[in-house]
């Protein structure tokens, strides 16, 4: 768990799940950072991006997709086959509908929601899942869009 610049503690989910520790306030916050792990956390912090950084890792691209009222069910069922490890079915069972209901909560209360995603499968499948999911909260995804500048374009080329 860690403190962000905002104050916010932000915690990683048992499955994956979107989930804010204890500390989160549900008053409207700046800025949202959502990756769907927690390879590049210190990243966004280190290129002076600020905001939360939340987590989204719902494995889409290994289970059943469904929208259907057991697909909670139906995602924890073949999680804790894949996993055969019986502790799994009720964690994901208990932790899919809270991720659920916390990414719900990041279209009303933040300002700004920045998605940091690759080009694989599995990063693609949650861009697809979050896309459709503030398409539906009816947020404008790009209101004020900025093209990058030359100087940002050197930064790139710096880096590994």
């Amino acid at each position: 768990m860690r403190r962000n610049d905002t104050g916010s503690k932000i915690n990683p989910g048992a499955g994956g799940q979107l989930e804010v520790a204890s500390g989160y306030s549900p008053l409207r916050q700046p800025k949202a950072h959502i990756r769907c792990g927690h390879d590049i956390e210190e990243t966004p912090v280190e290129g002076g991006f600020i905001g939360d950084y939340l987590v989204h890792a719902i494995p889409y691209c290994v289970g059943p997709v469904t929208k259907g009222s057991d697909r909670h069910e139906l995602i924890a069922r073949f999680l804790a086959g894949q996993l055969q490890d019986e502790h799994v079915y009720q964690r994901e069972l208990e932790s899919l509908p809270y991720g659920e209901k916390l990414l719900h909560l990041t279209a009303d209360d933040y300002e700004r929601v920045v998605i940091w995603m690759e080009h694989d499968n599995f990063d693609q499948l949650v861009l697809v899942r979050l896309l459709a999911h503030y398409a539906n909260a009816k947020r404008l995804l790009w209101p004020n869009r900025k093209p990058v500048t030359s100087a940002q374009l050197a930064l790139k080329r710096g880096m590994p």
